[in-house]
């Protein structure tokens, strides 16, 4: 389905199912299909791209109909996909789809996941250049804890070459800066070895540095670079739920928003406000 930012037009574009994402170029929306040989009710095992504005789809990519494929994101420029493929409900591959050629490209093998890892539902960044991608994987933890995970793990592997991935941090949810030079993640995600983690951390790619930021008596649970600024906001669920921004360097550290029925926020397109949600209602911050 879509709609306008009003909420009028309502009205639905294709049975295409789940994890909708819109090309940077407004043109289609990539998603999966669940066909009736899907091999878990997880998976989808058609990639789809739809055009909302005349209601065509295509097809793109060829998969066994016992693929799974998860969470398509497109690149800044609107030409490539990230996506996951799975094999018969099996470990999933990080591959790239070229949309004009449809060539697939596999970005990192499922050989590199053991130990019970698995890619995380937080799905993947391009970085802004499109020559890296941040992901995210988990593994098992104790069930005595929530979530039932062991410690997140931030990636980062290149969209020219593929191969071995380099390990960032242990952590979640990763954001580039708008010049490609940062990385934002929330560090220490569910690691019990880090009993007070969830803190803000800053990757330079360049020196190869990594920094925390906040002061430890924030514990996160969210972050995101400014789509066109040096600034990260971030949630907070100690001492108390709100939206703050900070730079890469730990100044200009601010609470913008306290909310104790904060759902989710997202800066808007031009770096300029962030749209917030909270349980029933909705709001903007400049």
């Amino acid at each position: 389905f879509v709609a306008n930012a009003d909420g009028s037009g309502y009205e639905k574009v294709s049975e295409a199912t789940g994890e909708p994402d819109w090309s940077p170029r407004g043109d289609w929306i990539a998603t999966q299909f669940f066909g009736r040989e899907s091999w878990e009710p997880s998976s989808g095992n058609e990639l789809i791209l739809v055009n909302p504005e005349v209601g065509d789809e295509l097809r793109v990519g060829t998969f066994d109909p016992l693929d799974g494929v998860l969470f398509p994101e497109w690149s800044p420029s609107g030409t490539r996909l990230a996506f996951l493929r799975e094999v018969l409900g099996e470990q999933a591959d990080l591959a790239v789809l070229d949309v004009d050629t449809q060539a697939i490209k596999t970005l990192v093998d499922r050989s590199f996941l053991d130990g019970g890892f698995r890619f995380s539902a937080d799905g993947f960044r391009w970085s802004p250049d499109e020559e890296q991608i941040a992901f995210t994987i988990f593994g098992p933890g104790p069930r005595s804890t929530y979530p039932p995970y062991g410690p997140h793990q931030v990636y980062i592997v290149s969209t020219a070459e593929g191969g071995t991935p380099k390990q960032v941090v242990n952590g979640r949810f990763p954001s580039w800066s708008p010049d490609n030079r940062y990385l934002a993640l929330v560090g220490h995600f569910c690691d019990q070895s880090v009993p007070d983690g969830f803190d803000l951390m800053v990757f330079d790619r360049i020196s190869g540095d990594l920094q925390t930021v906040t002061p430890p008596e924030l514990n996160l649970y969210w972050a995101q670079f400014s789509p066109t600024t040096a600034l990260i906001s971030f949630a907070t669920f100690r001492p108390k739920i709100a939206i703050w921004v900070v730079r890469p360097d730990g100044s200009d550290l601010r609470q913008l928003y306290a909310e104790v029925e904060l759902d989710n926020f997202s800066w808007v397109r031009d770096g300029s406000a962030i749209s917030f949600s909270v349980f029933g209602a909705r709001g903007i911050c400049d």
